[in-house]
């Protein structure tokens, strides 16, 4: 009997302990449930920053050479000797000085000759015409008379010219550049004789894309970086309206100032032209993102506080920032988390204090 009494409070126990701690189980299950419920409704927190659009100007770099403004190359226009060579290769000329003499030979007696068959043929006519008047002479020779007057005064033209053309003389200042010929060379008509350039102003000529040509425009300003890594300013004087048929390019030329003919022809520089300018925002490098289809963007968060992706275009970068366009005048871009949210996400935005 008093066994029977002890298996039946054991077992009243039993119940009771497990009756207890199935009711702490469950309140654990509701709490830790309730928990969870809690952790998901709480948004994530991400640091954002208000950015505002800004004046930029871009650059355009391409690379060029220089070359003359203008140069020529001198040819004899008579079948002569050279007698002189009043300036040689690399002297700087003056416009109309004389740079090479061809020898006289017989040019100034011919000159005489047809200044006296002129004076001839012009008595000659009058002669013609006042025997006309008088009723002696026909209409037919004074016109032969006019005729023969006409044609000596064209030979001394001519020979004018030829006595002139023994003078070399420079078509416009600049240097001579180079030299074919040597005193005593006889030379016949058209034969080079010295190449001139003016290299001032000297040209730089380059090559830009048609995808930048049409913010080119003439009068531009531009800057010209020399391998010596000195810098000058100039002007776009060439915008070329067709490009070059194999590399689709389209020729552009930058005139700059050479008083002291420092530049030469034939170097190799580089040159920044500004572009217009637009609306950009400068933002750190480390904001930008891919999205699913791989563009390169940038998150913000809209007045609802959900995150959007916003698509972009870089324009340049300086020292671990990047301008970018394709976004509002205004926008608050998240600036810490952004990797570890997603579109249209609710987050708890933190402004970065200024």
């Amino acid at each position: 009997m008093k066994k029977s009494s002890y298996l039946i409070a054991l077992l009243i126990l039993v119940v009771s302990t497990l009756w207890i701690m199935s009711g702490r189980f469950s309140e654990t299950d509701e709490i830790i449930s309730d928990s969870n419920q809690k952790t998901e409704k709480i948004p994530q927190s991400v640091l954002v920053q208000e950015f505002l659009a800004e004046e930029f100007v871009n650059y355009l770099g391409v690379n060029g050479r220089s070359k003359a403004s203008r140069s020529v190359v001198l040819k004899a226009e008579i079948s002569a000797q050279i007698e002189t060579i009043v300036r040689e290769k690399g002297a700087v000329v003056e416009r109309e000085e004389i740079l090479v003499r061809f020898k006289k030979d017989d040019r100034e007696f011919r000159v005489q000759e047809a200044i006296q068959r002129v004076h001839q043929r012009q008595i000659e006519y009058e002669a013609a015409l006042k025997l006309k008047k008088e009723g002696f002479n026909s209409k037919v020779r004074v016109a032969e008379s006019r005729a023969e007057l006409e044609s000596a005064r064209a030979t001394l033209e001519r020979t004018k010219l030829d006595l002139d053309h023994i003078h070399i003389k420079a078509p416009f200042e600049g240097i001579i550049d180079r030299q074919y010929v040597e005193i005593g060379d006889f030379l016949g008509v058209g034969q080079d004789l010295l190449k001139i350039v003016d290299l001032d102003p000297i040209e730089f000529e380059v090559f830009v894309s048609e995808h930048d040509i049409q913010e080119i425009k003439q009068g531009q300003s531009a800057t010209v970086f020399l391998i010596d890594g000195s810098q000058l300013e100039g002007l776009i004087s060439y915008v070329s309206v067709s490009a070059d048929d194999t590399s689709r390019t389209f020729p552009v030329e930058i005139s700059v100032e050479n008083k002291d003919f420092k530049l030469k022809e034939g170097m190799t520089v580089e040159l920044k032209i500004p572009l217009p300018s637009k609306k950009a925002h400068k933002i750190p490098s480390s904001l930008l993102v891919l999205n699913d289809q791989g563009l390169v963007g940038v998150r913000s968060i809209d007045d609802q506080k959900k995150v959007m992706f916003n698509p972009i275009k870089i324009l340049a970068s300086e020292g671990g920032y990047n301008w970018i366009s394709g976004l509002d005048q205004k926008m608050v871009l998240i600036i810490q988390g952004q990797e570890f949210v997603s579109d249209g996400q609710v987050v708890s935005p933190q402004f970065k204090k200024p």
